[in-house]
């Protein structure tokens, strides 16, 4: 593997031996590297984009007929997720997008930019469908185009609460109960050991238990704070906190902000000029090379309008050429065409038609939707290693742009957290050579990379150099990922980070039995597993590792000012002596008053744009002990036997991890006991004729002919999903060939 001079990996695809290496490069060579780059990313946004509207087309089909029951899946969001490797929103949305543009056809030119003006990008687009009129749709259109999405977000909002289809002004009275514009969200990162990390986890998904389903994170951040206010912090949480503990988190932002537009590039100018040489020969096969180099990059943010549209109208007729040579009776053939809905594409049936069944109807429509999904994939690995280069080289700086965070927005029409999730995956299987190659090929999907790379490289920071992880460790996933569901990846996944920290297993897969074996879920089994991994942590904390969060403004606050009060508690000073000097990963806090901030080493740092961490200061405790002692409080309330079942059927319960065995369901509750040989044919009540299922798996599944299950619980049962098996057959969650 060819190395800088520096000694790290060269990143991308280095084709060839970089010829300037250790050569400076010159202004107009950066400019024109990231001109080029800048145009290619260009190239393959505009292909996603026309992309949307045949994948809307089929996602509305398959919406309106409920097509995933036909899959045997009981929601939408575990087939999207076993199947389209996307999120329920995802597909929501272009439903959405789809019934929006038969209604209001100029939207589906205005998404390209068809109709002479810039592309106004997808999301605007799902805003304005959701409030236009054919009257006012002129007016959203102009405001996409002069307005960023979250100002347009603001402007449907309020449009939507005055029961308006015309833009209602800020003033307005009709919209006083607005809450103020602006972004609702904020981004935390806590550094916590290893054992807190896991210990969050598990009181994550006990909480899941104790709701019956799959809740976000937010919501138990929610919880968690609402069970520390009514228990050991009852009457205690209306103490004013001090500044410095309470809005550490606004000042961390701001200071964040700064270093995303000023900071300087941690790369040396031997590896840009490396970075920059090496994107001119690609391989011909990526579908930037087949969109073509345009000669020019797109125009600076301050470039004539004019310049603009010429340059879009060439982006349009490259991707639609190359798009319709690959998906040609999915695509409108012309920009005439470009606002009609497409047959092909699974456009909607009039009312009465007898063409087809809705059974079939949302076979094609999935088959149709899995179909583009691949090339939309294989454009966005693209894009996202063209973005990642620019990134690299600070493209966005040369480009005119404020960030790399402000190139997302203006320049892609993606949020800034799209595209950092986009580098950072990127980044990271760099340094696993064996999963990015699965990855790039299409072999694994981004859910499925991602859950690897959190196992992988837990305490990686997202640089260039190569894991001691082996190949063949990163084989063996790639290969369980091949052919398991997401939902059983993501168990062992979290069983195999259990172990380590607990020092009980490797990086390795586990079998079937030993992965059954880690949903056992019985009263008490929680909270053993907090107390075990809350010892650990406080006798050896380890290397700090980033938890992060994704919380609304005011739950982020009250999240702040619950552990600050939680910190000063004097059974936790007891408990963790500030006497002595502590010793997590690198940093030393030996002097309780003086604060510290600096970052632990090999750890990704907390400056990254869009993230926060609390202080450490005050002669308090670590932030995350106070997590731990509300992690504590939550699985003493809350993880304790109020079944009153049956003792037969809690057993099959517990054993099951209370949770549907049906592959890919992840449903929590309505769950039932099912008798895989029907007691009406002489099947009994052994713990191997039984098995945990949700009311649909059981009734509209296994009693509805959606799904069939035969064999011996807890591991030899076969499984077969959908009508005529349409959705495959499983076995221990794992996918059957032939």
């Amino acid at each position: 593997m060819a190395t800088s001079p520096g000694g790290c990996r060269q990143t991308l695809i280095p084709h060839q031996a970089a010829a300037f290496a250790g050569a400076h490069p010159s202004r107009s060579a950066r400019v024109s590297s990231a001109a080029r780059l800048d145009a290619t990313a260009c190239q393959l946004r505009m292909a996603l984009l026309f992309l949307s509207l045949p994948l809307a087309s089929a996602a509305r089909v398959f919406c309106r007929d409920d097509g995933w029951k036909e899959f045997g899946y009981a929601r939408l969001s575990d087939h999207a997720r076993e199947r389209f490797d996307r999120s329920a929103r995802w597909v929501r949305d272009l439903a959405a997008l789809s019934e929006a543009t038969e209604r209001l056809p100029g939207i589906a030119s205005a998404l390209t930019g068809e109709d002479g003006g810039r592309p106004i990008g997808l999301i605007a687009a799902g805003h304005i469908g959701k409030v236009a009129s054919p009257e006012s749709l002129a007016v959203w259109l102009s405001m996409a185009r002069t307005h960023s999405v979250r100002e347009l977000k603001a402007w449907t909002c309020r449009a939507v609460a005055a029961g308006s289809c015309w833009p209602v002004a800020e003033d307005d009275p009709a919209v006083n109960d607005l809450p103020p514009e602006g972004d609702a969200h904020q981004r935390v990162c806590l550094f916590v050991p290893a054992a807190v990390r896991e210990a969050f986890a598990e009181t994550l998904d006990l909480y899941r238990a104790v709701e019956g389903h799959t809740a976000p994170v937010s919501e138990f951040i929610d919880s968690l704070i609402a069970e520390a206010a009514s228990g050991a912090l009852a009457g205690r949480l209306d103490l004013a906190a001090s500044d410095d503990e309470t809005h550490g988190v606004l000042q961390g932002e701001r200071a964040l902000h700064r270093t995303e537009g000023h900071g300087k590039s941690r790369r040396t100018r031997q590896d840009e000029t490396v970075i920059i040489n090496n994107r001119q020969d690609r391989d011909m096969k990526n579908p930037a090379a087949h969109l073509g180099q345009t000669p020019a990059g797109r125009s600076t943010p301050g470039k004539a309008p004019g310049d603009q549209l010429a340059q879009d109208t060439i982006l349009r007729t490259r991707a639609r050429r190359w798009l319709q040579d690959v998906l040609w009776d999915d695509l409108p053939a012309g920009d005439d065409t470009a606002s009609q809905p497409s047959s092909a594409a699974g456009s909607p049936r009039p009312a009465g038609s007898s063409s087809a069944t809705n059974s079939s109807a949302a076979v094609e429509a999935d088959t149709r939707m899995r179909r583009i999904i691949s090339l939309h994939d294989q454009i966005e690995r693209q894009l996202a290693e063209v973005v990642t280069e620019m990134a690299d080289i600070a493209a966005w700086r040369v480009l005119g742009y404020d960030g790399l965070g402000d190139y997302a927005r203006r320049g892609l029409g993606w949020s800034r957290a799209t595209l950092y999730g986009r580098v950072r995956l990127v980044r990271c299987l760099r340094r696993l050579p064996v999963v990015g190659e699965a990855y790039n090929k299409g072999d694994i999907g981004q859910v499925a990379a991602r859950t690897i790379v959190r196992l992988l490289t837990p305490e990686a920071h997202a640089g260039t150099i190569p894991l001691g992880i082996p190949a063949t460790t990163q084989q063996a996933w790639v290969e369980r990922a091949a052919t398991a569901t997401i939902k059983r990846l993501r168990d062992e996944t979290r069983a195999v980070a259990r172990l380590m920290v607990m020092g009980m297993g490797e990086r390795e897969p586990l079998d079937d039995r030993a992965w059954h074996a880690s949903l056992h879920r019985q009263a008490g089994t929680a909270q053993r597993r907090v107390q075990t991994l809350t010892r650990m942590a406080l006798a050896v904390p380890g290397p700090l590792l980033p938890l992060r969060l994704y919380l609304e403004s005011e739950t982020a606050a009250e999240l702040s000012r619950v552990l600050a009060v939680t910190r000063r508690d004097a059974r936790l000073v007891q408990t963790f002596s500030m006497r002595e000097p502590i010793r997590n990963g690198g940093l030393v806090i030996a002097d309780p008053g003086r604060e510290s901030v600096k970052t632990p080493p090999g750890v990704e740092s907390a400056g990254q744009p869009g993230f926060q961490t609390f202080p450490a200061d005050n002669g308090t405790v670590p932030v995350w002990v106070a997590l731990l002692a509300l992690l504590q409080e939550f699985t003493d309330t809350w993880d304790v036997d109020v079944s009153g079942r049956r003792p037969s059927a809690q057993r099959i319960y517990n054993r099951d991890g209370w949770r549907c065995m049906a592959p890919g369901c992840t449903s929590r509750r309505n769950l039932e006991v099912h008798h895989i040989v029907y007691r009406s044919q002489g099947g009994d009540d052994r713990p191997g004729n039984l098995a945990c299922l949700c009311r649909f798996h059981h009734q509209m599944g296994e009693h509805g002919l959606l799904a069939r299950v035969r064999g011996e619980a807890p591991l030899g049962l076969w499984w077969r999903l959908g009508r005529q098996a349409c959705g495959g057959t499983f076995r221990n969650e794992l996918r059957l060939t032939g």
